[in-house]
């Protein structure tokens, strides 16, 4: 075993290949050759034909930033809204175990009261 040159090792290494190929190989000349551009070539584009930037009405910009304005300005009132629904039930939650705590800990001070007595 000590005599295997490099070579020989390589030769191995490649012999390891099945002698008879699956059936499921499909030959070279059957694959259809891919066109990597084939996608873009079919594409259609549309163009807008009012797209040349011409200024604006000063009255319709003033429009535009009105609406957006409004836009963001309802955009968080709607949020704060939101968050004060969901601390309104936090605060019911919290209430709610404030009592059922204090209930335990009166019971068990009634408890406590009741054994130091006898």
């Amino acid at each position: 075993m000590a005599d295997n040159t490099e070579e020989e090792h390589l030769d191995n290494l490649l012999d390891n290949q099945p002698k008879n190929p699956p059936n499921e190989i499909i030959p070279a000349a059957d694959v259809e050759a891919i066109n990597p551009n084939q996608e873009t070539e079919n594409m259609e584009v549309h163009h807008h034909p009012g797209l040349h930037h011409k200024s604006k009405p000063w009255k319709e910009c003033l429009l535009e930033g009105l609406m957006i304005f409004i836009a963001v300005t309802m955009g968080v009132f709607a949020e704060s809204l939101k968050e004060h629904f969901g601390d309104k039930e936090k605060e019911r939650q919290n209430i709610e175990n404030v009592l059922r705590c204090l209930k335990t800990d009166t019971a068990s001070l009634n408890r406590i009261i009741t054994g130091n007595k006898l």
